[in-house]
């Protein structure tokens, strides 16, 4: 919750509308706003002799970003994105029956598999933090380049999980915390209006340790 709180305040101060000349001045073209798509895997690891291993299911995840400019080579900013993903249990075996079953507590619900001993509930996970972006063009060149950026973006941020069982009740799954760094493109077609792409590496949700993430780019 603290954490939420402190991106919430945060979001606040690099949008808080000022007035007349100081808004513009601190607003104009530095402001961006991005919407992407990227991959999440969609189940939690399993288990095999020990290790842990990454299934290889992958679900959409889509993120708006939100960045400030405060110099010609940093950008400050927030991430939130969404994903409907799965979470699997295991059903308990009754051995009576000959079957795997998971019953409601009001016995009006019940879970049956014959021979495999696990199920899905879908669920739904949001991801946000904060990112930079460093931009590579004014450092190598001392200036910008109008309609191609290209930047390193590092980043920190939480993952929560949360699905409803066959009890009807919400389970919140503990908070992930994810970071990484990534290198990304920028290309305007417009004075405000492009597209972006990224390629990141790091600690991410359910094991996945690198992910893509393309989408628009709109520059106020």
């Amino acid at each position: 919750m603290k954490s939420r709180r402190y991106l919430s305040y945060l979001l606040i101060i690099l949008l808080l509308p000022l007035d007349g000349h100081s808004q513009n001045s601190l607003l104009t073209d530095k402001v961006t706003c991005k919407l992407g798509i990227t991959s999440m895997n969609a189940v939690s690891f399993f288990e095999f002799n020990g290790s842990l291993y990454a299934r290889r299911e992958k679900k959409p995840h889509y993120q708006l970003q939100l960045g400030y400019k405060l110099n010609k080579v940093i950008d400050l900013g927030l991430y939130f994105g969404h994903s409907k993903l799965f979470h699997e249990i295991d059903l308990p075996y009754d051995a009576e029956k000959g079957y795997y079953v998971l019953e409601s507590d009001d016995a009006t619900k019940r879970i049956v598999q014959l021979s495999q001993h696990s199920c899905r509930y879908d669920s739904h996970a949001f991801a946000y933090g904060l990112k930079f972006d460093i931009h590579v063009l004014p450092i190598l060149f001392n200036k910008c380049i109008d309609r191609l950026d290209v930047y390193l973006t590092p980043s920190i941020g939480l993952v929560s999980e949360s699905y409803r069982d066959i009890n009807d009740e919400i389970i919140k799954k503990s908070g992930f915390l994810s970071y990484g760094i990534g290198m990304g493109t920028n290309y305007y077609f417009t004075k405000h209006l492009g597209l972006f792409g990224e390629y990141h590496l790091g600690h991410f949700y359910n094991l996945s340790k690198s992910r893509w993430q393309a989408g628009i780019i709109y520059k106020f």
